[in-house]
């Protein structure tokens, strides 16, 4: 019964999960791709989309890092939420992020003032 039950509880966790990112294969160490950044401002009081990650099929993107010019700014991506919050200066993810196909990274800005946001990662063919 215990093996039963530890079968089903198994199944619902991967069943709650969801969509994951898919595994890359990296070859010698390093993944390759290209280097991208993206950047906007950011009004007063709202959010704006700054990139969105390759469709299925289209490659992949790695977030490597989101810098922002104030604490009021926050970067999401659309389904894996939160991922960081600005201390006004750049935060570093390493090795990286596996961003979800399709994922929306937005940054939101909380304060009265313009603010800037930037997001850079390798984007890579399958």
């Amino acid at each position: 019964m215990r093996t039963v039950t530890g079968i089903l509880v198994a199944l619902l966790v991967v069943g709650l999960v969801g969509t994951a990112a898919h595994a890359q294969v990296v070859k010698k160490g390093t993944l390759s791709g290209i280097i991208v950044s993206q950047g906007a401002t950011i009004p007063t009081s709202s959010s704006v989309p700054v990139f969105t990650a390759p469709a299925a099929g289209d490659g992949f993107f790695i977030l490597t890092q989101v810098c922002a010019s104030a604490q009021s700014v926050t970067i999401s991506g659309s389904s894996i939420g939160p991922l960081a919050v600005s201390s006004g200066n750049c935060q570093t993810f390493t090795p990286g992020v596996a961003l979800l196909p399709a994922e929306v990274l937005t940054c939101s800005n909380s304060s009265g003032n313009d603010q800037e946001c930037m997001v850079t990662g390798l984007l890579s063919k399958k």
